[in-house]
């Protein structure tokens, strides 16, 4: 036990023990590193799960184009004709001269 600043200050093999502010000042630390390490991880995590769908909607797009490729290759009846706006369907083509 000694005085240090008018204070009665206790040590314990040799070393000064904090005071009772100070203990909760730290572990008010610990728990602030603590919560931002836990926001940090759940980031993480939240991060990999978007790579994760990404990739896998990326995969099942080109599954798909792959998969229609083939089916315009096998039969061309297979694969629809393009679609014409509905104003150019009443509209007379334009005879060609040869």
């Amino acid at each position: 036990m000694e005085l240090l600043d008018g204070w009665c200050r206790f040590w314990y093999q040799g070393q000064l023990l904090p005071l009772p502010a100070e203990l909760l000042h730290r572990a008010e630390e610990v728990e602030q590193r603590v919560e931002r390490e836990k926001q940090r991880a759940n980031a993480a995590e939240r991060e990999e799960l978007l790579q994760a769908k990404s990739k896998k909607i990326r995969n099942q797009a080109r599954r798909r184009a792959i998969a229609t490729f083939i089916a315009s290759r096998a039969s061309p009846a297979a694969v629809p004709a393009p679609r014409q706006h509905a104003a150019n369907r009443d509209v007379p083509r334009a005879k060609t001269h040869r």
